[in-house]
């Protein structure tokens, strides 16, 4: 499946959109004699093939969340070591360690939980073992509650802009 930051395009409403993903063709395909498909195991073992690369669908995922919290190509496995590094300390540290990560082009505003949260998922979706990967369904969860902190954050921002209490001299 093999999916890159490069597949992920954003339309003119900002809205996410793939291109060039090839979705994994189905195991009772495979089962059914199709002799072109290409297998990368034995038919027995088809489900958990599936289930196997889904899991390497969340590590392709957890890459593409690492180049868009940090605003850089992640071109090599010591890239994505290096900055799990990263990740790890910043998590731990402080706000300002947290922002030093951050692409530069989303500094200006964002929850600092919301951040934390995509940092979380980021090194869970990185983990080289399997099992300690998140499921799709558990991805999706956390990316709605991050989105979910980040509404209610800016929403929390823009009341205190608007309240005559703020004032910006």
């Amino acid at each position: 499946n093999n999916i890159k930051i490069t597949d992920v395009l954003l339309d003119s409403s900002l809205h996410v959109k793939l291109n060039n993903f090839n979705l994994p063709l189905l195991a009772e395909n495979k089962e059914m004699g199709d002799a072109d498909l290409p297998s990368s195991g034995s038919k027995e073992t088809g489900k958990a093939i599936v289930k196997e690369d889904g899991k390497s669908d969340i590590h392709d995922f957890g890459v593409i969340l690492m180049e868009i919290i940090t605003g850089r190509a992640i071109k090599s496995a010591n890239d994505v070591s290096v900055v799990k590094d990263l990740f790890q300390v910043a998590i731990k540290a402080d706000k300002t360690a947290r922002k030093q990560i951050l692409d530069p082009a989303a500094c200006k505003e964002y929850s600092e939980k919301s951040l934390k949260i995509a940092m979380e998922l980021c090194l869970r979706s990185l983990s080289s073992k399997l099992n300690e990967r998140p499921s799709i369904e558990d991805v999706l969860w956390n990316l709605q509650f991050a989105a979910q902190v980040e509404d209610s954050w800016q929403g929390d921002t823009s009341s205190d802009r608007a309240s005559p209490v703020f004032t910006s001299q």
